[in-house]
């Protein structure tokens, strides 16, 4: 944090400024020439925004670039071994099935000898986990989840897709002579042109 306050570009940038964030705040804005300073103020911000948003991709650029070898190169190496952990679970389930399947038949005889000796029914159990001399694995039961039909997921628990929709309103707008318009339509969405001030530098 030290190193990019004291890089000399940002120090530049944060003593040109310092001395009008006050003059700002007091600004008033009513006449042709107020409108102009506040125009220039507007403008400087923007080349301030810029240069300081070209400094953090300086610093930034080369963590984000180190991350993402760092994260591709351990991606490399979990994948296998994430695959090879997936294949050996699905086999250790499948042997669970077997095992309940056996104690299910075996239930059912020890029941039917209960019944037909008169005594009560027979609970059988299965232990669910298996122990080796480098540790155990057991069966768990988790709650998940899987969409059976899109059309009636709560309104709620849908997301809306801000980029989609803010792509699909500039594809379907049109300036001719002068005059923009935009014939994106969907259902349950008002498009509509709200006023802004954008600055040229």
């Amino acid at each position: 944090m030290e190193d990019i306050k004291q890089d000399q570009e940002i120090v530049v940038i944060e003593r040109e400024v310092a001395p009008i964030q006050q003059r700002i705040s007091t600004l008033n804005i009513v006449d042709e020439p107020s409108s102009k300073l506040g125009t220039d103020y507007l403008a400087f911000l923007a080349k301030a925004l810029k240069r300081l948003e070209e400094r953090r991709q300086f610093f930034v650029r080369p963590l984000v670039e180190g991350q993402k070898r760092i994260n591709n190169e351990f991606k490399n190496m979990t994948a296998p071994l994430e695959q090879m952990s997936s294949e050996i679970k699905s086999k250790l389930l499948s042997y669970r099935d077997i095992i309940k399947e056996e104690a299910a038949k075996n239930a059912e005889k020890l029941n039917k000898m209960a019944a037909d000796n008169g005594l009560p029914p027979v609970e059988v159990t299965i232990d669910n986990s298996v122990k080796s001399s480098m540790g155990s694995s057991f069966s768990v039961k988790r709650w998940t989840w899987r969409i059976k039909d899109e059309t009636k997921i709560p309104r709620d628990l849908l997301m809306i897709d801000e980029k989609k929709i803010n792509n699909l309103v500039r594809a379907h707008t049109k300036t001719v002579a002068g005059i923009s318009s935009c014939d994106f339509k969907a259902e349950g969405i008002e498009v509509y042109q709200r006023e802004d001030i954008s600055v040229r530098t």
